[in-house]
């Protein structure tokens, strides 16, 4: 077991993990919102021999995941919208910007030293844009 280090020690190693795997999908809900609410995939060709990028929270409850086979995923998930990635597109929505305000009613806070809490509903990256 590591040493106990007091919480007041200004040297302790801090680490901040943000699960952005959604991210692509996220941003392709945004700008299309014909998508919101659907099981999006952005990668490859389905009936090739595409990959899976990444995918949307809805698709996700099918089973689909990252670095899938994209031919493995109509049998999971026949309704399925697969989308090209956009590269160009993360790059401008990653972008950094000053935040004035963030257009979403869930909030959130981090405290260092004691993990994060939340209120309200779990925010996805479409919201903050």
């Amino acid at each position: 077991m590591p040493d106990s280090v007091p919480e007041s020690n200004p040297d302790l190693r801090k680490i901040i993990h943000v699960d952005i795997d959604a991210f692509f999908a996220a941003v392709e809900q945004r700008d299309k919102p014909e998508l919101r609410g659907l099981p999006v995939v952005v990668g490859g060709d389905p009936k090739g021999r595409g990959v899976v990028a990444t995918c949307s929270y809805e698709a996700r409850r099918f089973g689909i995941y990252s670095a899938m086979s994209a031919t493995r995923v109509r049998p999971l998930c026949p309704q399925a919208i697969f989308v090209r990635p956009r590269m160009d597109a993360y790059r401008e929505a990653s972008r950094p910007r000053p935040i004035t305000k963030i257009p979403c009613s869930s909030t959130a806070s981090l405290n260092l030293h004691r993990g994060i809490s939340s209120r309200h509903s779990k925010t996805t990256a479409s919201h903050l844009y």
